[in-house]
């Protein structure tokens, strides 16, 4: 399990908490990116980090060392999303409405997209919908611990069985 933080980029206000953050807006295609902590095998690995979206609906592109993976979409609704595309899955686990919709990411990548000690840049880039939609990404170097997530419901999210039952724990905010 590696946990990421944004290296460097246009610094949003910060949302459900303290810290730096960067958006990725569609109005303008921007985009924000940021490295990976570096993972210790060349294996099926789940990154976390904590994000927000707007309440506006939006598309936003995904991309894996610079390669195309998925798109997702921002939602108002507070419920757990995945999408799947590529052989990646990525789950949003919504935490708060604070100003749009705050929680965490579980991004699933392929043991052939990860190599031993090398982080991945991920990137994400504001792509269509309503032009108020954004993706903000926060500076939380350990999202599972930020999150009081363990690296075993990190796994049991990305393999689809969080998407039939309820969450299998509740965080106090």
């Amino acid at each position: 399990m590696a946990t990421s933080s944004p290296a460097d980029r246009k610094q949003a206000t910060p949302i459900r908490g303290g810290g730096e953050s960067w958006r990725a807006r569609v109005s303008e295609h921007s985009a924000v990116s940021w490295r990976t902590a570096p993972p210790p095998a060349a294996a099926p690995t789940v990154f976390a980090f904590t994000a927000s979206t707007s309440d506006e609906p939006g598309d936003f592109k995904l991309f894996v060392d610079g390669q195309y993976v998925l798109t997702f979409q921002s939602e108002h609704d507070r419920e757990l999303h995945s999408w799947t595309e590529n052989g990646y899955s990525l789950v949003f686990v919504s935490r708060a409405s604070v100003a749009g919709n705050s929680g965490f990411y579980l991004l699933s990548v392929p043991a052939a997209r990860v190599e031993p000690g090398r982080p991945l840049e991920l990137r994400v880039e504001g792509s269509g919908g309503d032009p108020a939609a954004w993706f903000m990404v926060k500076n939380y170097r350990d999202t599972l611990a930020h999150e009081r997530v363990t690296a075993a419901l990190a796994l049991e999210a990305t393999h689809g069985a969080w998407r039939n039952r309820p969450l299998p724990f509740v965080v106090a905010q």
